[in-house]
């Protein structure tokens, strides 16, 4: 699953089963930053253009032009960019069921199973030219699609892993199964509550309830995780889903106000004027 924005128009395995791995750019801007993102898949990323800030699973990196980040499956990130230009970037995504034998053997006990359930995770950032020209090979395989490409894809995919792994680009999850995973997991049902509730009152004693931890514990870990506390992550995400709404309907502000959980429409248009510098109908118009 992919999750962001209540959508999960990127799930892979609901898009292809047969061919579960796909290509395409994204661009990047400031106003990300308060996005929270995580799937189940894995996503390579090659920087074209501009810097930004990734931040995952709580730790920071900076990244520019050259750089190739690895999100692992189901770990929580970010990403804004650190200036007014725009940050773009060409990603494949993939789901380890690609490479998955159809009978249990060694690649899948030894390598596809540690990497597919997070006991054993790559590298987020790295910095390699000889990584970069496996990942241009597999880009133009996925891009012409030349006969038997399928085929051809997975063997490329393979020479990536096989090049991580070679090259020590990984590392044991010492954290499997215990405290860490539990919080990551604490954080995304979090998350998933506010979402789906975003647009009524919610109130901290609700989203405790839900995850079942004390308020103190949840807000450690939320912030820990997400550097965003509990009410910046929720009000970010009811402004998300305004500005959806500014674009694709006729609602008036007010309408909208209420929609997405604001408690007065007055109090909606200052918020989404701190956050984009505008006012939603200026919003609406451009």
């Amino acid at each position: 699953m992919n999750r962001e924005l209540l959508t999960n128009d990127d799930s892979i395995s609901s898009q292809n089963q047969q061919f579960p791995i796909r290509f395409f750019y994204e661009t990047i801007s400031e106003s990300n930053k308060h996005s929270i993102f995580w799937h189940d898949d894995l996503k390579i990323i090659k920087v074209l253009l501009g810097k930004a800030t990734y931040v995952i699973n709580g730790f920071t990196y900076k990244v520019e032009e050259g750089d190739v980040i690895i999100i692992n499956p189901r770990q929580i990130y970010q990403v804004w960019s650190n200036t007014k230009r725009t940050f773009r970037t060409k990603v494949i995504q993939l789901n380890y069921n690609f490479i998955k034998p159809q009978a249990a053997d060694l690649m899948t006990k030894n390598i596809v199973n540690p990497l597919s359930t997070s006991r054993q995770i790559f590298h987020n950032v790295i910095r390699s030219p000889e990584l970069l020209v496996r990942f241009e090979y597999l880009e133009n395989e996925i891009d012409k699609k030349p006969y038997l490409f399928e085929m051809n894809s997975k063997v490329l995919v393979m020479n990536i892993i096989m090049f991580l792994l070679r090259n020590g680009l990984y590392y044991i999850n010492k954290a499997y199964n215990q405290r860490r995973n539990e919080s990551l997991s604490i954080v995304r049902k979090a998350i998933e509550f506010l979402q789906d509730n975003h647009h009524i009152n919610i109130t901290l004693d609700d989203v405790s309830n839900e995850c079942k931890i004390s308020k103190f514990h949840l807000c450690h870990i939320f912030k820990e995780n997400t550097h965003l506390t509990i009410k910046q992550y929720l009000t970010n995400f009811r402004l998300k889903e305004s500005t959806r709404l500014l674009k694709e309907t006729r609602m008036n502000i007010n309408s909208i106000s209420d929609a997405v959980g604001f408690n007065s429409p007055s109090y909606f248009i200052k918020k989404f004027k701190e956050e984009f510098n505008i006012s939603p109908n200026q919003y609406r118009k451009l």
